[in-house]
Protein backbone atom coordinates (compact mmCIF):
# COMPACT_ATOMS: atom_id res chain seq x y z
CA UNK A 1 0.00 0.00 0.00
CA UNK A 2 1.56 3.21 -0.90
CA UNK A 3 2.05 5.56 1.83
CA UNK A 4 -0.56 8.16 3.18
CA UNK A 5 -1.10 11.02 5.63
CA UNK A 6 -1.87 9.60 8.96
CA UNK A 7 -3.61 11.43 11.80
CA UNK A 8 -4.72 11.44 14.81
CA UNK A 9 -7.18 12.91 16.86
CA UNK A 10 -7.52 14.38 20.22
CA UNK A 11 -9.42 12.78 22.63
CA UNK A 12 -10.31 15.88 24.60
CA UNK A 13 -12.94 17.74 22.47
CA UNK A 14 -13.04 20.54 23.92
CA UNK A 15 -10.24 22.58 22.56
CA UNK A 16 -11.05 22.26 19.28
CA UNK A 17 -9.40 25.52 18.10
CA UNK A 18 -6.18 24.37 19.29
CA UNK A 19 -7.21 21.09 17.74
CA UNK A 20 -7.61 22.76 14.47
CA UNK A 21 -4.70 24.71 14.34
CA UNK A 22 -2.49 21.75 15.13
CA UNK A 23 -4.22 19.72 12.32
CA UNK A 24 -3.45 22.65 9.88
CA UNK A 25 0.10 22.88 10.62
CA UNK A 26 0.20 18.61 10.46
CA UNK A 27 -1.32 18.83 7.05
CA UNK A 28 0.91 21.56 6.18
CA UNK A 29 4.35 19.84 7.22
CA UNK A 30 3.68 17.05 4.84
CA UNK A 31 3.37 14.00 7.25
CA UNK A 32 4.37 10.44 5.29
CA UNK A 33 3.89 7.40 7.43
CA UNK A 34 3.44 3.78 6.54
CA UNK A 35 -0.06 2.25 7.07
CA UNK A 36 1.10 -0.58 8.93
CA UNK A 37 3.76 1.69 11.19
CA UNK A 38 -0.10 3.50 12.24
CA UNK A 39 -1.73 0.77 12.96
CA UNK A 40 1.57 -1.04 15.46
CA UNK A 41 1.42 2.20 17.49
CA UNK A 42 -2.51 2.78 17.95
CA UNK A 43 -5.27 -0.21 17.95
CA UNK A 44 -7.47 1.63 16.42
CA UNK A 45 -5.37 3.35 13.36
CA UNK A 46 -6.94 3.80 9.60
CA UNK A 47 -5.44 5.75 6.79
CA UNK A 48 -7.29 8.80 5.44
CA UNK A 49 -7.18 9.38 1.41
CA UNK A 50 -4.90 12.71 0.71
CA UNK A 51 -7.77 14.65 -0.27
CA UNK A 52 -9.46 14.92 2.90
CA UNK A 53 -6.04 15.83 4.68
CA UNK A 54 -5.97 19.17 2.69
CA UNK A 55 -9.52 20.26 3.43
CA UNK A 56 -9.67 23.29 5.71
CA UNK A 57 -11.48 24.84 8.78
CA UNK A 58 -15.12 23.30 9.74
CA UNK A 59 -14.98 20.44 6.83
CA UNK A 60 -11.50 19.40 8.34
CA UNK A 61 -13.16 18.92 11.37
CA UNK A 62 -16.05 17.15 9.85
CA UNK A 63 -14.35 15.21 7.10
CA UNK A 64 -10.91 14.92 8.68
CA UNK A 65 -8.51 14.59 11.55
CA UNK A 66 -6.82 16.18 14.07
CA UNK A 67 -3.32 15.71 15.78
CA UNK A 68 -2.97 14.03 19.31
CA UNK A 69 0.20 15.55 19.94
CA UNK A 70 1.17 13.98 23.36
CA UNK A 71 0.86 10.97 21.53
CA UNK A 72 3.65 12.24 19.62
CA UNK A 73 5.65 13.41 22.34
CA UNK A 74 5.83 9.95 24.20
CA UNK A 75 5.71 7.52 21.13
CA UNK A 76 9.08 5.89 20.54
CA UNK A 77 8.06 4.52 17.08
CA UNK A 78 9.70 6.01 14.15
CA UNK A 79 6.85 7.30 13.21
CA UNK A 80 6.19 10.00 15.75
CA UNK A 81 3.02 7.94 16.99
CA UNK A 82 1.24 10.06 14.17
CA UNK A 83 -2.08 8.04 13.49
CA UNK A 84 -5.63 8.02 12.83
CA UNK A 85 -8.98 8.08 15.12
CA UNK A 86 -10.93 10.73 13.20
CA UNK A 87 -14.32 11.47 14.12
CA UNK A 88 -15.68 9.62 10.62
CA UNK A 89 -14.13 6.75 11.77
CA UNK A 90 -17.01 4.34 11.01
CA UNK A 91 -17.62 5.50 7.26
CA UNK A 92 -13.94 5.08 6.71
CA UNK A 93 -13.66 2.25 8.12
CA UNK A 94 -16.46 0.50 6.56
CA UNK A 95 -15.18 1.74 3.27
CA UNK A 96 -11.53 0.77 4.35
CA UNK A 97 -12.29 -3.06 4.95
CA UNK A 98 -15.06 -3.14 1.55
CA UNK A 99 -11.47 -2.32 -0.26
CA UNK A 100 -9.65 -5.01 1.05
CA UNK A 101 -11.86 -7.77 1.37
CA UNK A 102 -11.82 -11.08 -1.19
CA UNK A 103 -14.20 -12.00 -3.95
CA UNK A 104 -17.87 -13.22 -2.63
CA UNK A 105 -18.89 -16.24 -3.04
CA UNK A 106 -20.92 -15.67 -5.90
CA UNK A 107 -18.31 -13.87 -8.03
CA UNK A 108 -16.14 -17.01 -8.10
CA UNK A 109 -19.01 -19.19 -8.58
CA UNK A 110 -19.36 -17.12 -11.77
CA UNK A 111 -15.86 -17.10 -13.02
CA UNK A 112 -15.44 -20.56 -12.27
CA UNK A 113 -18.71 -21.41 -14.54
CA UNK A 114 -16.97 -18.95 -17.26
CA UNK A 115 -13.98 -20.82 -16.83
CA UNK A 116 -15.12 -24.22 -17.45
CA UNK A 117 -17.67 -23.38 -20.47
CA UNK A 118 -14.30 -21.53 -22.26
CA UNK A 119 -12.45 -24.79 -21.21
CA UNK A 120 -15.06 -26.72 -22.74
CA UNK A 121 -15.04 -25.27 -26.05
CA UNK A 122 -10.83 -25.08 -25.98
CA UNK A 123 -10.11 -28.84 -24.89
CA UNK A 124 -11.23 -29.94 -28.24
CA UNK A 125 -9.75 -27.53 -30.73
CA UNK A 126 -6.35 -27.75 -28.65
CA UNK A 127 -6.74 -31.73 -28.80
CA UNK A 128 -7.12 -31.53 -32.80
CA UNK A 129 -3.96 -29.41 -32.92
CA UNK A 130 -1.82 -31.66 -30.98
CA UNK A 131 -3.21 -34.50 -33.06
CA UNK A 132 -1.94 -32.71 -36.44
CA UNK A 133 1.29 -31.44 -34.92
CA UNK A 134 2.37 -35.17 -33.58
CA UNK A 135 1.75 -36.52 -37.27
CA UNK A 136 3.06 -33.81 -38.90
CA UNK A 137 6.07 -34.35 -37.01
CA UNK A 138 6.20 -37.78 -37.35
CA UNK A 139 6.66 -37.36 -41.01
CA UNK A 140 9.20 -34.67 -40.66
CA UNK A 141 11.37 -37.05 -38.53
CA UNK A 142 11.00 -40.15 -40.58
CA UNK A 143 12.31 -37.81 -43.14
CA UNK A 144 15.09 -37.18 -41.48
CA UNK A 145 16.14 -40.38 -40.84
CA UNK A 146 16.06 -41.75 -43.93
CA UNK A 147 17.92 -38.91 -45.17
CA UNK A 148 20.85 -39.70 -42.40
CA UNK A 149 20.62 -43.60 -43.93
CA UNK A 150 21.41 -42.22 -46.81
CA UNK A 151 24.18 -39.82 -46.00
CA UNK A 152 25.33 -42.69 -44.13
CA UNK A 153 25.29 -45.08 -46.79
CA UNK A 154 27.51 -42.78 -49.08
CA UNK A 155 30.58 -41.87 -46.09
CA UNK A 156 30.62 -45.27 -45.07
CA UNK A 157 30.55 -46.97 -48.66
CA UNK A 158 28.12 -49.40 -47.68
CA UNK A 159 24.38 -50.02 -47.70
CA UNK A 160 22.13 -48.32 -45.18
CA UNK A 161 18.89 -48.78 -44.51
CA UNK A 162 15.53 -47.50 -42.08
CA UNK A 163 14.26 -50.81 -40.56
CA UNK A 164 10.27 -50.29 -40.04
CA UNK A 165 10.17 -53.53 -37.92
CA UNK A 166 6.77 -53.88 -39.73
CA UNK A 167 7.19 -57.39 -40.59
CA UNK A 168 6.59 -58.41 -36.84
CA UNK A 169 3.26 -57.29 -36.13
CA UNK A 170 1.74 -53.83 -36.02
CA UNK A 171 5.05 -52.07 -35.09
CA UNK A 172 5.24 -48.17 -34.59
CA UNK A 173 9.41 -47.99 -34.46
CA UNK A 174 11.93 -47.77 -36.54
CA UNK A 175 15.66 -47.50 -36.66
CA UNK A 176 18.66 -46.94 -38.70
CA UNK A 177 20.91 -49.86 -39.82
CA UNK A 178 24.20 -49.90 -41.63
CA UNK A 179 25.16 -52.87 -43.23
CA UNK A 180 28.32 -54.26 -41.98
CA UNK A 181 30.33 -56.16 -44.70
CA UNK A 182 32.76 -57.79 -43.11
CA UNK A 183 30.39 -59.98 -40.79
CA UNK A 184 27.76 -59.32 -43.70
CA UNK A 185 25.26 -58.11 -41.14
CA UNK A 186 22.93 -55.26 -40.09
CA UNK A 187 23.87 -53.41 -37.22
CA UNK A 188 21.74 -50.49 -35.68
CA UNK A 189 22.82 -47.16 -35.79
CA UNK A 190 21.37 -45.04 -32.37
CA UNK A 191 18.49 -46.17 -30.99
CA UNK A 192 14.47 -46.80 -32.18
CA UNK A 193 12.28 -43.53 -32.74
CA UNK A 194 8.98 -44.55 -31.50
CA UNK A 195 5.94 -42.80 -33.79
CA UNK A 196 3.65 -40.84 -31.26
CA UNK A 197 0.50 -41.65 -29.12
CA UNK A 198 -2.51 -42.36 -31.68
CA UNK A 199 -0.08 -42.43 -34.78
CA UNK A 200 0.78 -45.52 -36.86
CA UNK A 201 1.57 -46.88 -40.11
CA UNK A 202 -0.76 -47.02 -42.84
CA UNK A 203 -3.53 -45.11 -45.04
CA UNK A 204 -7.00 -45.40 -44.05
CA UNK A 205 -9.52 -45.42 -46.75
CA UNK A 206 -7.15 -43.31 -49.03
CA UNK A 207 -7.26 -44.94 -52.42
CA UNK A 208 -5.64 -42.56 -54.11
CA UNK A 209 -1.40 -42.92 -54.46
CA UNK A 210 1.10 -40.28 -54.12
CA UNK A 211 4.22 -40.32 -55.91
CA UNK A 212 5.18 -42.74 -58.99
CA UNK A 213 3.06 -45.52 -57.52
CA UNK A 214 1.02 -47.03 -59.80
CA UNK A 215 -1.41 -48.20 -56.69
CA UNK A 216 -1.34 -46.65 -53.00
CA UNK A 217 1.00 -49.37 -50.71
CA UNK A 218 3.06 -49.01 -47.68
CA UNK A 219 6.94 -49.74 -48.16
CA UNK A 220 8.16 -53.22 -47.35
CA UNK A 221 9.92 -53.95 -44.05
CA UNK A 222 12.75 -51.53 -45.05
CA UNK A 223 13.87 -49.12 -47.17
CA UNK A 224 17.56 -49.10 -48.79
CA UNK A 225 20.31 -47.01 -49.92
CA UNK A 226 23.82 -48.37 -51.77
CA UNK A 227 26.73 -46.59 -51.19
CA UNK A 228 26.02 -44.26 -53.79
CA UNK A 229 22.95 -42.93 -51.95
CA UNK A 230 20.13 -44.58 -54.42
CA UNK A 231 17.35 -46.45 -53.34
CA UNK A 232 17.50 -50.02 -54.08
CA UNK A 233 15.69 -52.91 -53.29
CA UNK A 234 16.50 -56.16 -51.72
CA UNK A 235 18.40 -57.31 -54.57
CA UNK A 236 20.04 -53.77 -55.63
CA UNK A 237 18.37 -52.89 -58.16
CA UNK A 238 17.18 -49.09 -58.12
CA UNK A 239 13.35 -48.50 -57.27
CA UNK A 240 11.35 -45.56 -57.17
CA UNK A 241 8.42 -47.39 -55.39
CA UNK A 242 9.37 -46.62 -51.63
CA UNK A 243 6.86 -44.92 -50.14
CA UNK A 244 5.95 -44.74 -46.22
CA UNK A 245 2.29 -44.09 -45.28
CA UNK A 246 1.75 -42.95 -41.54
CA UNK A 247 -1.75 -42.15 -40.44
CA UNK A 248 -3.33 -40.70 -36.69
CA UNK A 249 -6.76 -41.07 -34.96
CA UNK A 250 -8.39 -38.42 -36.67
CA UNK A 251 -7.42 -39.89 -40.19
CA UNK A 252 -5.00 -37.18 -40.84
CA UNK A 253 -2.37 -38.76 -43.18
CA UNK A 254 1.44 -37.88 -44.01
CA UNK A 255 3.48 -39.32 -47.13
CA UNK A 256 7.20 -40.17 -46.99
CA UNK A 257 7.99 -40.82 -50.62
CA UNK A 258 11.76 -41.61 -52.22
CA UNK A 259 12.61 -40.62 -55.73
CA UNK A 260 14.97 -42.96 -57.66
CA UNK A 261 17.30 -39.82 -57.33
CA UNK A 262 17.48 -40.21 -53.93
CA UNK A 263 15.14 -37.56 -53.14
CA UNK A 264 13.33 -37.38 -50.20
CA UNK A 265 10.07 -35.68 -50.26
CA UNK A 266 7.14 -35.11 -47.48
CA UNK A 267 2.98 -35.11 -48.63
CA UNK A 268 -0.35 -34.38 -46.55
CA UNK A 269 -3.65 -36.25 -47.28
CA UNK A 270 -6.50 -33.05 -47.26
CA UNK A 271 -8.98 -35.20 -47.84
CA UNK A 272 -9.10 -34.91 -51.67
CA UNK A 273 -5.86 -35.07 -52.63
CA UNK A 274 -2.28 -34.72 -51.69
CA UNK A 275 -0.30 -31.71 -51.35
CA UNK A 276 3.33 -31.34 -50.82
CA UNK A 277 6.44 -31.50 -50.65
CA UNK A 278 5.56 -29.72 -47.29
Amino acid sequence: MPNARLLSCAEDRGTQKDEVRTSRQAISGGWRVHVRTAISTHPKAVCFPPALAHSRGKKCRRSCVSVRTSLERNSSSPSGGRVLEGNNRPAVMSAWRASTCGFSRIELMVVASIMLVLAAIAIPRVSGVVQTYRVGADARSLATQLTLARVNAGSQNTDARINFNSCTGSSTNYQLEIYNQSSSTWQQLGGQTTLSMGVSYGYGTISTPVGSQSSISNSPCYIIFNSRGLPVDSSGNPTANYTTYIINNQNLCFAITVLLSGRIQVFEYTGTAWTGPV
